[in-house]
Order: C-alpha cells, then structure tokens, then sequence
C-alpha cells in the first residue's frame, strides 16, 4: 500500500514537540513516521505551506440536538430563565427539526478539525447521527431525576464500537437535576463497563444555592416540573462534595463547567484524578462568570475544552475556546492551552491511543492552519488564537 506524505513548516507533535520542516508518513490511514524523510515508497507529497499542524482538536462536552436553538434564547434573563426557555422550546419543537439542525452541527465540527467529541443527549436523537458520522469519541445518554429501571444493566460488548473507536455511555445530567441513587447506580454501572461518565457540576449559582441549602429559586423550579428532591441527602458542602460522598469521582469522570467550583473543590477533583471540562464561553454567556481555569492548571488536572451547545455560543469551534481563554487568562501558556485542545480531551475520553497528538500508530487525523510566524512557540500561539488567513485544511482519515 501507498505512503502519502504531509508536510509544513511547523508541526506541533505534541504540546511539547513541535518540529520544523518535516513529514507526517500516513499508510493505511494511520501515521507510520513524522520524520525529516520522504519514506521510498511514498506515492505522494503534499506540502501543506509555510503555516502549522496541529493534532485534530477533541471537542469534550457539545449538545448537538440543541442545535436548532442557536441565537434563539436570550442570556440576559439569568440562567433559570434560560433554561426553562429552552425546555420549553424543546418540547414544542418538531424532532425532525431537531434532528436536522444536529446532522447540520456534527458536519459543523468536522468542518472545524474536530476529530471526536463527546456528545450529551437527553432525548436520543443524536446517536444515530453520531454512530453514521466520521466522528469518534463517545455519545452519552444523558439521564435525569430517577428514571432507571430496577433490573439497569450495560452490555460493554452492545456499547462500544473500539475499531471505530466510538464509545456508547451515560452521563448523569447534574448534581441539581439528578437524584443521588441514580447518579450512584449510572456510576456503578458505567465504572464497570470501563466507560466514562460526564456530569455538569457547579455550573451555576443556583446549583451551588440549592446543594448547599436545600431550599431556594432552584428547589422551587424542581418543585414545579414535580422532581421530589427531599430524599436526596441535601444540604452537601458543595457539588464536588456531594459527589464525592456518592462515589462518582474517578479517572473515568468527566466534570463539567465548574464556574462556581472552589479551591477545596478543585483539590477533591484532583484528589481523585478525575478530569475537568472546561467551556468558558457558555459560561461567561450564561452566568457572567469564568471558572478559576488557572488553579486548574496550576494543581495539575486533567483539563479539556468543549462548546456546550449552540444554544449558548455561536460555534462549536474549539478554538474560539482556546482563543478566548488566551484573552481572559493570559498567563496560561500555549503549551497548556493546546493540551487542553487535543490530548487531555482525548484522555477523558479514553482515545488517546488514536488521538491527541501526531505520533506513529495514531489516526492521521490533524489540523492545517495557515499561520505566519518565525519561529515554534510564535505559531503556535497564532494557531490557537485563530490569527491566521486562509481556510483550515483538516485531514482526518
């Protein structure tokens, strides 16, 4: 079989490597050498330009059946307001218009160098999608309140696809929307099968409020959509906490958002080795808030980034992610940032034997940008904060 070689000025192997002038080796869809040579029996070159490769990106947290309420829910309302507008709207909304806007949005995330994503879906219409697309990662199906039934049981064999590398799991929706014994059952459930598990947590105010107390705007919202929260073991010391009493933290947790997360929290997670989610656009839209990302860097946790959904940003692009937290937080290197883009996305979400870096055996899925710089870390930085002209060029095998 025919080798096909990559080639550009800058390619960032990894978020401590970066290599000048060499060739990515591809044959049979994965890479076989990122080397200075053209291998002999290469059928083909194709120099790319003067710009840099970067890894795929991995989109860690999206809501693609939300994806028919871009710019149809105002923020400025507060966050409860928004999302009973958007639960509102869902239910009034045609699932074929759903289902439509999210065949749209997963060609949107290729479109963009996503390689894999993480998609959360409450009503399960994206699975299909997302088992027929070029994409990889892992579609949770998202649950809420207590709706398991008693004899609940995953089938690992049923629930992956690993040549594809495609991986079928559950998420619990929230700490404040999903009773402790469910949120314990999935967990047990998930854990055994080997598969990771993805929870909002400390996303909002309200949350934390009705955590902590028991009581407050979002005990009465539960209250009115008939969610009987008494018997949920509240007050907790906090999301992360309460949590952590049911035994849902792990390497093989993804939590997600974390803008009302404290330092305390931050620890627990790290205690645990669990991994983070990070979506900072969504949660300066709907909240007005950042999460505290640079004591996140700082104790060391594995940090990844996703959009949310088009409900609360304008892209799924994940570098308008990286690209705004290099404006909100300055002092995190683009060393961190990429990392955060490509390998630690692909630790959470169990493929980073395929994904995450350009290194022989991976898939020959990266990135083209077509950056101007004079040296390493300068294109890089360009990379990640979108100053470059021209298209993006996505090879993805």
């Amino acid at each position: 079989m025919s080798v096909t070689a990559y080639k550009a000025r800058f390619i960032a192997v990894s978020p401590q490597k970066i290599l000048e002038n060499r060739y990515i080796n591809i044959e049979a869809g994965n890479i076989i050498e990122v080397s200075s040579r053209i291998l002999p029996q290469t059928a083909r070159v194709i120099n790319l330009g003067d710009g840099v490769i970067i890894p795929a990106l991995i989109n860690t947290h999206t809501h693609l059946e939300l994806s028919a309420f871009k710019n149809k829910i105002p923020y400025k309302y507060g966050f409860k307001k928004w999302v009973k507008t958007l639960l509102e709207k869902r239910e009034n909304t045609d699932k074929k218009i759903l289902i439509n806007a999210a065949k749209v949005a997963a060609i949107e995330l290729l479109h963009t160098g996503c390689a894999a994503c993480a998609e959360i879906s409450t009503l399960k219409l994206t699975k299909q999608i997302f088992a027929e697309s070029n994409l990889a990662g892992v579609w949770f199906e998202e649950k809420l309140k207590n709706d398991l039934p008693d004899n609940f049981k995953i089938d690992k064999t049923d629930r992956i696809e690993a040549q594809k590398n495609k991986y079928y799991s559950y998420a619990g929706h929230a700490p404040h929307t999903t009773s402790p014994f469910l949120l314990a059952r999935l967990k047990k459930q998930t854990q055994k099968a080997a598969l990771p598990f993805s929870i909002h947590t400390a996303e909002s105010a309200e949350e934390t409020e009705f955590i902590t107390t028991g009581k407050g705007e979002w005990a009465e919202f539960l209250a009115e959509r008939k969610v009987d929260y008494k018997s949920w073991g509240l007050p907790a010391k906090s999301p992360v906490s309460h949590l952590e009493n049911l035994n849902i933290l792990d390497r093989l947790a993804i939590l997600v958002h974390l803008t009302f997360a404290s330092e305390q929290d931050l620890r627990i997670i790290k205690k645990y080795g669990a991994n983070v989610c990070l979506c900072p656009r969504s949660n300066y839209n709907l909240h007005n808030r950042l999460p505290s990302i640079e004591t996140i860097v700082k104790l060391g946790i594995n940090a990844c980034l996703g959009t949310d959904s088009l409900a609360s940003v304008d892209t799924l692009d994940i570098l308008d992610e990286t690209a705004f937290i290099a404006e909100k937080y300055p002092e995190i290197s683009a060393e961190k940032l990429f990392a955060m883009a490509t390998i630690n996305g692909a630790k959470a979400l169990g493929i980073e034997k395929s994904y995450g870096t350009i290194e022989k055996g991976k898939k020959a899925s990266f990135l083209y940008l077509p950056v101007k710089a004079s040296n390493k870390k300068a294109a890089l930085k360009a990379a990640l904060t979108k100053q470059f002209n021209g298209k993006r060029v996505f090879i993805n095998y």
